[in-house]
């Protein structure tokens, strides 16, 4: 065994393990889901909607096939996409959202008969 004398450094102690962090992230709660305000049509409102969607998916449509039978540069043919996009999501949003269904329709309309009224087309 060796002696240690007054005045002399003692032996390094060898380096203890560090704690191993926790695998598992800390538990949270969930986050509360906001309950989404819903607007309650009347069935003549419900129709009203109804025709009014289908009025301006039609106009989109049918402007959207105009549009694509002409030269198109890169800039419309960006607002094509999104035209077509306004449609899809029109279209997916009716099932449980008539308001917001139309205004997206309503914006398919309004962005095709514009690009339509730039190109020529009518």
């Amino acid at each position: 065994m060796a002696d240690t004398k007054p005045g002399t450094p003692a032996e390094p102690k060898p380096e203890t393990e560090m704690p191993k962090p926790e695998t598992e992230a800390p538990k949270t709660e969930a986050p509360a889901v906001s309950p989404q305000l819903e607007v309650i049509l009347t069935p003549e409102q419900n129709r009203d909607y109804s025709k009014r969607i289908d009025s301006a998916l039609d106009r989109a449509r049918n402007a959207v096939q105009l549009i694509q039978a002409k030269s198109l540069n890169s800039a419309q043919k960006d607002t094509v996409s999104r035209i077509q996009s306004f449609i899809a999501q029109a279209e997916q949003a009716r099932v449980q959202d008539l308001v917001s269904s139309l205004s997206l329709a309503e914006r398919a309309d309004i962005l095709s008969k514009d690009l339509l009224e730039r190109i020529g087309g009518r």
